[in-house]
């Protein structure tokens, strides 16, 4: 055969892809493509949800922290009582000051949960006469924003006030002290009967008890003599990222629950009768 008759047979030859195949490969390389594009945006979606959760969480600690601050300074004075009256499971009014001297001009602080917008905010009312314990503070109040995309978590207030009560079991009978005196505990949920402490019928109590009647808040709004009897503040919230993200951030499913307690008073009020009258600062 000679090379011009293999030249024309070669050329004659119109051999390729035919349109299965191209169609094949078209749908191939849409499918991987389709599949890069969904990772990459996974990859986005977690990787923005954890920035946001961190972001949540910062928000969150730094604002506890400075409710906390103002509220480990609430007690400026003796006699004082830190915790006021009307207080709710959204909002908390107290008296706080920072400062050196034996006794302090105070402020005023309500924080409040607005439920609809999510703002918690911290309105201060300046003194403006009177002495321990009885000041007197200005009508008007300076506002500031603590934190935004806050709200309560579903059965659980943001603020918890509790106090000093006699610890029960689950009859209702009192825990007793080595001297067999009924003992007072914080009823908060956290705190255990220690050794040494009995039944009403003598016999041994469990380490770690927490008792019966634990926790037990007191009824919201406080009453002045709840608010005299408040020892210590439960805060709990749900927080949401602050939004600056970008739009895949999914800040609606990235809250994180933040939850802490401040203690206004480490023993309980003498029980000689007088339990409504002592305030948490003496």
């Amino acid at each position: 055969m000679s090379v011009s008759t293999i030249a024309a047979r070669i050329r004659a030859e119109q051999s390729g892809m035919t349109m299965i195949e191209l169609l094949v490969v078209l749908l191939v390389s849409t499918v991987i493509v389709i599949a890069l594009f969904t990772f990459q945006d996974i990859a986005l979606r977690q990787s923005n949800s954890v920035f946001a959760k961190v972001d949540a969480t910062r928000r969150a600690r730094s604002t506890i922290e400075t409710i906390e601050s103002r509220l480990r300074s609430s007690c400026v004075g003796e006699n004082v009582t830190p915790i006021q009256s009307g207080s709710t499971d959204t909002s908390i009014t107290f008296l706080s000051k920072y400062g050196s001297g034996a006794s302090l001009m105070p402020d005023k602080h309500t924080i409040s949960l607005n439920t609809s917008t999510g703002l918690l905010t911290d309105t201060a009312f300046p003194a403006t006469g009177g002495t321990s314990p009885n000041w007197t503070f200005s009508a008007t109040g300076t506002t500031t924003t603590l934190l935004d995309h806050v709200s309560q978590i579903s059965g659980t207030p943001l603020f918890r006030y509790y106090a000093y009560g006699i610890a029960k079991d689950s009859a209702g009978n009192n825990y007793l002290d080595a001297a067999g005196n009924a003992y007072m505990i914080l009823l908060d949920g956290t705190g255990t009967l220690p050794t040494g402490t009995t039944t009403s019928t003598g016999g041994a109590v469990a380490a770690n008890t927490i008792p019966a009647n634990s926790p037990s808040a007191l009824a919201v709004p406080l009453s002045v003599a709840n608010a005299k009897l408040t020892a210590a503040v439960v805060i709990t919230m749900r927080v949401g990222a602050a939004g600056r993200l970008g739009d895949n951030s999914t800040i609606a499913n990235a809250p994180v629950t933040a939850q802490d307690s401040i203690v206004l008073r480490l023993t309980p009020v003498p029980s000689e009768g007088n339990l409504p009258t002592v305030a948490p600062c003496q």
